[in-house]
């Protein structure tokens, strides 16, 4: 009897795709991609052009890493059915991820052009516009989100803070405003009108607005820091503070809110009780790059600080912050110098790195050295770091070959900018000081990176190859205090261009007022112990002779209280001091007018305010110190031909200031006063054509170095 086979058992009818893709889609909503991702595929299997299985396959595999395969399926799904829009939103996010950003944009745009009212898709095109700095694209994207988002806080909020960043201003207020009439008691929408306020130039209206924030949320130390750099900027120094103490009491913890408190301290001349707040906020938060800068910027006016420490402090930052290596190997970007033809005789690029482009010393010191550029130098490329700017920044923008509005762009994003330009040398013209880029150096976008003009002392960074200053700032036994290789221009490294608008020269006050007038125009920071015993020295050495001084805090009795009890403690009377508040160009000229002898500050010397002072005819002081910052008097001083007022010691100092203002040397005072504008303009502090062409042999030699060992 032969054996029967045994009948197979019958197949279940085969499922349905879209359920198993259902069923597919839950396990993926419960996280368990691996089992969703066998179900996709098995989908494909039978049915290779499905697209739903197709498209949430490859974000699965998005979710396990694997981007190129991700970004084939889902492109594929795209072809497939190009009509579905969350398919392009799903695909932009991927191209985002993997730094694919006009992918990005576009995949953003077709979601617009698909489903018009969808707010986050404008958006979205608007924050990669801006990426790639089309600041109209931008606008018109950001105001269509903006259009559509009227009921919705949350995106106002984010497309407002995108405008406020843009500067796309009246934008960015009409948002403001109707997100505060949406709601007016949330902190957040208060203090984005509020910071629009301050930018559009209107810091006072912008006071209540943050008052109103904090009122909302006491504990929000973000509003209660900006209200006080509000006032800080109003000049309104004791409500600074008082804002500050308030960010503090929210927060103890908040290194920012100790750090401003550190300078608005400083503004009123209270080093000490500046100093212990700067220690405070970078214990807090050693990593906090403005901190670091900050406190840098302020220890070159501490007695407390010997050349050496300080010197040690910039090293250390740029240990801490100068990363520039490790980020170009990341961001896949070879040196600039491996791309730029290392001849050393070619026309240079020379690009100037600047947030200061404007009525500041630094714009005032280039506009001298740029009015004088040889016709067939350097070709000049202007990185402006800083948004807005007035007749002095359109006089500098004529007189480059390419100026590029950057302030826009991250460091990454402002690096790709200067390596596309191929710079040959970068020169960073801020340091230390307000709106600098200095971390954008650790890119190394130029193959010859320097540093000049803005800071008066070394950056710390080994990005920073150079530093351009001169043998008396910088003499030969200071070189250990700089990371930088120093190259020296002739005379000092400053060159001054008078303003057309400075008024006359007066008379000699001690003529008319019948005894000696001394004076100073200044940061009452730079006011140091030390500046107080050497002034008070001088006033003690010349019997009935006067300070004057003018400075930004100075409108207030607190400050001015406490400055007058530490002059007593020397010594100095009240009725001998005449104290006066800031004075807005060019009222701070006039100033000059009643001062018959300047005084320099120390360890931190003047710079714009001592060369404005000779301008005006009034000879200064200097003591010639140990470190950079305490030099820049005797730099000064000897390009205008003046190095025997630079004095060696304390006592010379003295003696130096009693000796101009001894009876028998007024009308030799009175003389010098009158004629100091013609020594000025024949001396080299003056002559911009000798810097400029300084500043060209400067980087040639920098970048024959470079073309030597590249």
């Amino acid at each position: 009897m032969s054996k029967r086979k045994a009948a197979k058992p019958l197949r279940p009818a085969a499922e349905d795709a879209d359920a198993r893709f259902a069923r597919a889609m839950d396990l993926h909503r419960g996280g368990d991609i691996a089992g969703a991702s066998r179900l996709y595929a098995q989908i494909l299997e039978a049915h290779p052009r499905h697209a739903n299985a197709m498209h949430f396959l490859g974000l699965a595999q998005q979710q396990g890493g694997r981007l190129d395969q991700a970004a084939r399926l889902m492109e594929d799904s795209i072809a497939l059915a190009p009509q579905v829009p969350a398919y392009h939103g799903n695909f932009a996010n991927l191209c985002a991820v993997s730094g694919q950003f006009a992918k990005a944009e576009d995949a953003w745009r077709r979601l617009a052009a698909l489903d018009p009212e969808n707010p986050q898709a404008w958006l979205q095109v608007g924050l990669l516009a801006l990426h790639r700095d089309a600041l109209d694209t931008a606008a018109d994207a950001l105001r269509r989100a903006a259009a559509r988002s009227l009921g919705n806080p949350a995106l106002l909020r984010q497309i407002g803070d995108l405008q406020r960043r843009a500067r796309l201003l009246d934008d960015a207020l009409a948002t403001a405003q109707h997100l505060v009439s949406l709601v007016p008691r949330d902190a957040a929408a208060l203090s984005l009108l509020a910071a629009v306020l301050v930018l559009m130039g209107r810091a006072a209206d912008a006071v209540p607005i943050y008052q109103r924030a904090i009122a909302a949320a006491p504990a929000d130390v973000e509003a209660r820091n900006n209200l006080g750099l509000v006032y800080t900027d109003l000049r309104c120094h004791a409500l600074a503070e008082e804002a500050f103490r308030g960010a503090i009491a929210a927060d103890p913890g908040s290194a920012a809110a100790h750090f401003h408190f550190a300078c608005v301290r400083h503004l009123c001349g209270d080093q000490e009780s500046a100093g212990a707040s700067l220690r405070t906020a970078r214990k807090l938060d050693p990593m906090n790059i403005k901190v670091a800068q900050g406190s840098l910027f302020l220890m070159n006016s501490s007695d407390a600080i010997g050349a050496g420490e300080l010197a040690a402090e910039h090293r250390r930052f740029g240990d801490l912050f100068d990363r520039g290596a490790a980020e170009a190997a990341v961001a896949g970007q070879g040196p600039a110098a491996a791309v730029v033809r290392p001849d050393p005789e070619r026309r240079l690029r020379v690009g100037y790195v600047s947030g200061d482009l404007r009525r500041h010393p630094v714009g005032f010191f280039l506009q001298a050295i740029l009015a004088h550029a040889p016709a067939n130098g350097a070709e000049i490329y202007i990185y402006a770091t800083a948004s807005g700017g007035d007749e002095l920044t359109r006089e500098l923008f004529a007189r480059a070959a390419a100026w590029r509005e950057c302030w826009r762009l991250d460091d990454a994003a402002l690096a790709v900018r200067i390596r596309a330009d191929r710079i040959d040398v970068l020169v960073d013209l801020a340091g230390h000081t307000r709106s600098n880029r200095l971390s954008m150096f650790s890119h190394r976008p130029a193959p010859v990176q320097a540093t000049y003009l803005g800071y008066c002392n070394t950056t710390g960074m080994p990005s920073i190859g150079w530093r351009i200053t001169d043998a008396l700032a910088d003499p030969p036994e200071l070189e250990s205090l700089s990371t930088e290789r120093l190259v020296r221009l002739p005379d000092s490294y400053y060159c001054y261009q008078p303003q057309p608008d400075a008024p006359a020269v007066g008379p000699l006050p001690a003529l008319s007022r019948g005894g000696v007038t001394f004076g100073c125009c200044l940061n009452l920071g730079k006011a140091s112990a030390s500046t107080l015993a050497l002034w008070a020295a001088v006033l003690r050495a010349v019997p009935g002779s006067r300070l004057l001084l003018q400075a930004a805090a100075l409108d207030e009795a607190v400050v001015r209280g406490h400055l007058l009890d530490r002059l007593a403690g020397l010594g100095i009377d009240a009725a001998r001091v005449e104290l006066r508040p800031f004075a807005p160009f060019p009222g701070h000229f006039a100033t000059y007018d009643e001062i018959d002898i300047g005084l320099d500050t120390t360890p931190f010397n003047l710079a714009t305010n001592l060369v404005e002072g000779l301008w005006q005819g009034v000879p200064f002081v200097s003591l010639i110190g140990d470190r950079p910052p305490a030099r820049m008097g005797f730099s000064l001083l000897s390009a205008a031909g003046m190095p025997e007022l630079a004095a060696p010691t304390a006592e010379d100092f003295v003696r130096i200031a009693a000796g101009l203002a001894h009876p028998d040397a007024l009308e030799a005072l009175a003389a010098r006063r009158a004629g100091m504008r013609a020594r000025l303009e024949a001396s080299p502090l003056l002559d911009g054509a000798a810097k400029a062409a300084a500043l060209e042999d400067a980087y040639r030699q920098m970048w024959r170095e470079h073309c030597r060992t590249a």
